[in-house]
């Protein structure tokens, strides 16, 4: 074959296969590999890959395989290029806001079908007296059949559109409160020490200190005596790139939630609980055993003898033993 297939990564546009065409024999491999095809972009290209390393592993495999059917394959990986994270949440968040639209207009045509629906079926029995059996001997005996038998396909189709009008108004309602979701301070707390912990790991495999190498000789203690065996090459420049990508992330979020406590949000920590003190979560009120630097411990959630270790990035709101009894609702803030 002459043709000429090209599998290009970006981290802005993810991993895109251009070259094939329709019947080619191409699309038996992509499938297997679980790319997908986009008839906005009229390539094929890998779920999630947007923002993201190169999966080189799957790269190499489906590359492999094109190759092993004819093709001539041509592979370009970009993973140093970086764009700004503020730029790819402000893209997310207007297709969510697109999807709420969307999803939107899908339920309202529901709904209207659904009435339409109910209009018909009280329209099919209009002229019958409720509760009025057939007259099985009767000449009206068809006619009326037929009329009941209207009235149960259109109640059938209005129950099976409301079902559908439920459905669109729930995907809506979700995509709507996606922004809202994702900037939730224990959300926001809950990634950015994600976030951390990844940045930390990503700086020992860059220093070499996460799978150091035993030397073959023991320290003055008697132990393993292990020196640093730092990134190299194209692993190394992977690794450069998740660090600055994660760096500003952070900075993102960090700024989100900077924001959420200049406008009046809580972000609880240990300086605001004493041993005593009840602290409200999902709804419930737990009392404080102990306080820790991350988290409470609490008496078992579920009713055991033990303790838990509720984290301050899911408390929602704190009272005294003085207070309100803690049987009353839980509240943010």
């Amino acid at each position: 074959m002459d043709t000429v297939i090209t599998i290009a990564h970006t981290r802005a546009e993810g991993t895109l296969v251009v070259g094939t065409a329709r019947g080619d024999g191409s699309a038996a491999a992509l499938k297997a590999h679980r790319f997908r095809w986009s008839r906005t972009l009229a390539c094929w290209y890998q779920p999630h890959s947007c923002d993201r390393a190169a999966d080189r592993y799957t790269i190499d495999r489906l590359a492999g395989d094109l190759r092993a059917a004819g093709f001539t394959v041509e592979v370009t990986i970009d993973d140093a290029t970086l764009r700004p994270f503020a730029e790819a949440e402000a893209e997310r968040n207007e297709r969510a806001a697109l999807r709420a639209e969307r999803y939107d207009d899908r339920a309202q045509r529901a709904a209207g079908s659904r009435a339409a629906h109910h209009r018909a079926a009280d329209a099919a029995i209009a002229g019958i007296p409720p509760g009025q059996p057939i007259l099985v001997d009767h000449y009206s005996a068809p006619r009326h059949r037929a009329a009941l038998n209207r009235h149960d396909r259109h109640m059938r189709a209005a129950i099976a559109d409301g079902e559908r009008a439920a459905h669109w108004e729930h995907r809506a309602d979700a995509a709507e409160g996606y922004q809202r979701h994702r900037e939730d301070v224990g959300m926001t707390r809950r990634r950015i020490e994600r976030l951390e912990a990844d940045r930390r790991r990503v700086q020992r495999l860059l220093d070499g200190t996460q799978h150091p190498e035993w030397t073959g000789r023991l320290d003055e203690s008697g132990k393993p005596e292990l020196r640093p065996t730092p990134a190299q090459g194209d692993y190394r420049t992977r690794l450069v790139a998740d660090a600055a990508e994660l760096d500003d992330e952070l900075t993102y979020w960090r700024a989100i939630l900077s924001q959420a406590e200049a406008g009046g949000a809580k972000v609880w920590g240990p300086d605001d609980f004493e041993v005593g003190d009840f602290a409200a979560c999902s709804g419930s009120w737990h009392k404080v055993v102990k306080v820790n630097k991350k988290s409470l411990t609490v008496p078992s959630i579920v009713g055991g003898s033990w303790t838990d270790l509720l984290p301050y990035t899911k408390v929602s709101g704190r009272r005294r033993p003085t207070d309100t009894p803690p049987s009353a609702p839980a509240t943010a803030g």
